[in-house]
């Protein structure tokens, strides 16, 4: 039988564990955009380019490009690990033809802007989108 003595240890280790749980829990942000239909054959570039507006480094667990839910292979890949206050990055692929492409970067840390974008063969932009 527990006394009251050992109640309040159990209660008080429940309560520093808690504490140490919210305090190492990191807040992921998402942030993600699309679909854009790429058509015909002039489409050659799909693009996802972000913005830290900050107030912190931003950390990225993922970044892709994807087609009905399935990632593609990067063409070109300039985010890095980190991402700094004022910073922009960008993320390709070659389009496949007659779907639809998202973007989608995770994230610890920053405040990201971003927009997806579908690029020509004079490389003009045909189709984009915010990212939100």
């Amino acid at each position: 039988m527990l006394h009251e003595e050992d109640n309040m240890k159990i209660w008080s280790i429940f309560v520093g564990l808690l504490g140490l749980a919210v305090l190492s829990s990191v807040a992921l942000a998402d942030i993600s955009g699309g679909p854009l239909f790429s058509g015909g054959g002039t489409q050659v570039a799909v693009r996802c380019m972000v913005f830290n507006a900050g107030p912190g480094r931003a950390t990225f667990t993922a970044r892709q490009i994807t087609t009905g839910g399935t990632p593609v292979i990067l063409t070109f890949d300039s985010c890095g690990a980190t991402l700094g206050v004022g910073r922009a990055c960008v993320i390709a692929a070659s389009p496949v033809a007659q779907v639809v492409h998202s973007c989608r970067f995770v994230t610890t840390g920053g405040n990201l802007r971003g927009t997806i974008a579908v690029y020509g063969a004079t490389d003009d932009m045909l189709h984009s989108s915010d990212m939100r």
